[in-house]
């Protein structure tokens, strides 16, 4: 199972890198760019079927011709291979072509010091041109250095614009990070219904802790009015995948409700798990709303 899971990360990466290449293939001749995704797209094929090797060697041809997707796979196959000075020049390669996902490689191996001396502010500089180019991570890592002064002056109206940036790309990291600062009023005025906003949209992908946020809003009234009932769905949500915090909130929050509000508050959470359930995510405590709703159904029936 757990290599399965590993060749479909592959195949994810490699449709994207293939999506994105017609943008940096100006480089080859029409011959060698030919070659260079026949090549590869048989490696696709081995590494669809777990031929690694046979894989590899393909990605080898195309990466001789400079082609971006395999230099790029490559690098990935190169870490995998405990190989990281091999991959980073790989992803420099493609990077040098202009490939969005090989130049935040990039920056992610200077900031981690794997295979190069830890370098953040160099780090900062490769996934700065990753943001530029339309990386949606890179934008998110931009706007996180930015929030912490590591590797740059720090800077918070920089900050939010790159989140936002990235949450415009639906990544909900970036979505939970501008609904904080637009809670706190760091780098923009403090604002708790467009806090509210970024915190549904990344709640919606299963961000837990932006779920817990939620429910803290509805609890307090901050961007609405309160509501018991909103505040211990959002963290009966969350309790779902086990954030203990969660779990402390939505008893609390309990013990201050009627049976009949429980009730309603058990039975939206339910619908929306069951509704969202598909959604990658993990849960720990999914029976919990369930186990609620069938007690005080019995209590009713009483």
């Amino acid at each position: 199972m757990k290599t399965g899971v590993t060749i479909l990360r592959f195949l994810t990466i490699i449709i994207l890198s293939v999506i994105l290449f017609s943008r940096h293939s100006s480089a080859l001749t029409p011959e060698e760019a030919i070659r260079a995704q026949t090549a590869y797209e048989k490696g696709v094929q081995h590494l669809e079927n777990n031929e690694l090797k046979e894989a590899k060697s393909y990605f080898i041809t195309a990466a001789s011709l400079n082609y971006p997707p395999a230099l790029f796979t490559l690098g990935e196959l190169n870490l995998k291979e405990n190989r990281p000075a091999t991959a980073l020049k790989n992803f420099q390669k493609a990077a040098s072509s202009g490939f969005p996902r090989a130049i935040f490689r990039v920056g992610t191996l200077y900031a981690g010091g794997i295979g190069v001396d830890k370098d953040l502010r160099t780090a900062f500089t490769w996934f700065e041109k990753a943001a530029t180019a339309g990386h949606p991570i890179g934008q998110f890592y931009v706007g996180q250095m930015f929030l912490s002064g590591n590797g740059i002056k720090q800077d918070n109206e920089k900050a939010i614009h790159w989140f936002r940036v990235s949450a415009n790309q639906g990544i909900s990291r970036a979505q939970y990070s501008v609904g904080h600062m637009y809670y706190m009023g760091s780098g923009t005025p403090q604002d708790h219904k467009q806090a509210k906003i970024w915190f549904q949209k990344a709640a919606l992908q299963w961000h837990l802790q932006s779920q817990v946020n939620l429910g803290v809003m509805y609890y307090k009234g901050e961007g609405s009015e309160k509501s018991a009932i909103d505040a211990f769905k959002w963290w009966d949500i969350a309790a779902s995948s086990g954030h203990e915090q969660a779990h402390n909130f939505r008893r609390n929050v309990a013990a201050q409700m009627t049976e009949e509000e429980l009730r309603v508050a058990s039975r939206l959470s339910m619908d929306w798990i069951i509704e969202n359930h598909a959604i990658p995510h993990e849960h720990t405590d999914l029976t919990h709303s369930l186990e609620i709703h069938n007690q005080l159904n019995q209590n009713n029936r009483q």
